[in-house]
């Protein structure tokens, strides 16, 4: 295993702890979820040097457009439940 692909699994777990921590402080699944998706997507970036391949290109693309849709959504759901009370 050499340095890059260390660090990806390092930022990789580190994106389920920091999200795991992030929603347990903060008290919001979003936040942490949107958290976790970030880091994760940094280690997809990390990982493109090593494997340009349009596959690597593709799932980086992939986990931009779900952090974009999750934080859509539950940030829509979350306005809605701000606005019911």
């Amino acid at each position: 295993m050499n340095v890059l692909t260390g660090a990806v699994l390092f930022v990789s777990a580190m994106g389920v702890i920091a999200g795991a921590l992030v929603a347990l402080v903060a008290r919001r699944v979003h936040t942490g979820l949107v958290t976790m998706l970030d880091l994760w997507t940094t280690a997809s970036l990390l990982r493109l040097p090593d494997d340009a391949s349009w596959s690597a290109i593709g799932t980086v693309a992939g986990l931009v457009a779900l952090r974009k849709v999750v934080a859509s959504v539950l940030g829509r759901h979350r306005r809605a439940e701000r606005s019911s009370t």
